[in-house]
This record gives C-alpha cells, structure tokens and sequence, in this order.
C-alpha cells in the first residue's frame, strides 16, 4: 500500500528532477567539451545542497572545502589564459 510521501516523491522528481536532468544534457551539447565537465562537476555541490536541504544531513567541513574547489574549477578555466597556438 502506498503511502501519501510517495506520491510526493514522485512528483518531486517529474516536476523537478526530470526536467533538471534534460537542462544539464541538452547543455553539454551547447558548450565545448572542456567547459561541459566542468559545468557536470557542479552536480556534487548540488548533491551536498540537496543532501542538507532535503535529507537534513549535515555538512561538514570536509564537503563545504570540497563543494568550494569544485565551484572554483569554472573561475579558474575561464580566467585561465590560454596559449596561443602558432
């Protein structure tokens, strides 16, 4: 028998996850294949994110330095200046 939290989870993940998950791959099609890694590396800051907002988990220092390097790997590719090809 289900229960009615399953039926919110449910619709938690057509409304939200679902749609999500097309905006992420349809975006790797629209960048160049070096900024699309790094654009899907956010996926685990957003994990963390989910995990404290949705499951109460808590965040240790560990995670929030971890999330930190990962949110700093986009600054660092696109300030990075590249050589030039001769």
């Amino acid at each position: 028998m289900e229960t009615p939290k399953q039926h919110v989870r449910e619709i938690f993940a057509f409304i939200w996850l679902l749609p999500g998950y097309w905006l992420v791959t349809y975006g790797q099609d629209q960048v160049d294949p070096g900024r699309a890694g790094i654009l899907l590396m956010f996926e685990v800051v957003i994990g963390v994110i989910s995990a404290y907002l949705l499951a109460n988990e808590i965040i240790s220092i560990r995670e929030f330095i971890g999330a930190i390097f990962v949110m700093s790997a986009p600054l660092i590719e696109i300030y990075s200046v590249s050589p030039s090809k001769s």
